[in-house]
């Protein structure tokens, strides 16, 4: 019951508690991907793309060909992309049967949100969600399908420019 109640609400994309400019702890960023490997400094990036999804839900499911685009077109412009699996309770061994039967597998790094840290940290109420983080602090979030390349590019640049501070922003879905 208390899985089924969870993807429930996790399914309605709910505004988010996350306001643009929070700072997300350092302690709440995963530190391992899905195969072992350490996943060191996320909260510093420049851009960190953080796209929070779950096996059960099929709006984030069909949401992952196009992230995987997004980082077939991006991963040269230095930023870290992390599909970060909130919700399951699945083994990370499923987890990886899971992804590999996709018909896009993602090929940017998994992780799993042990603890839900991040998720309690951003007030995560609904997925898809993608959080665009500059050195830990959120710059922008949305739905995955409300990302796009030229979003990635100005965000990048505005990280990047220290006379410009970045726009804030915040989509709901």
């Amino acid at each position: 019951m208390k899985t089924l109640l969870f993807a429930l609400l996790c399914c309605v994309s709910l505004p988010m508690m996350a306001a643009v400019g929070m700072v997300v702890p350092r302690e709440a960023f995963p530190k391992v991907d899905l195969n072992g490997a350490p996943l060191t400094g996320l909260e510093s990036e420049d851009l960190c793309v953080v796209e929070c999804w779950a096996t059960w839900c099929g709006p984030c499911v069909k949401a992952m060909p196009h992230m995987e685009s997004l980082w077939q077109q991006m991963k040269g412009e230095g930023m870290r992309f992390v599909g970060l699996n909130v919700g399951d309770w699945k083994s990370p061994e499923a987890l990886k049967k899971f992804l590999a039967n996709l018909p896009t597998p993602p090929t940017y790094p998994i992780a799993v949100d042990k603890g839900e840290l991040f998720t309690k940290a951003v007030g995560l109420k609904g997925i898809p969600r993608v959080f665009l983080l500059s050195k830990g602090r959120v710059v922008w979030n949305g739905h995955p399908t409300q990302l796009d390349v030229e979003t990635l590019k100005r965000k990048v640049r505005e990280v990047r420019s220290p006379s410009t501070p970045p726009k804030p922003q915040m989509l709901t879905h």
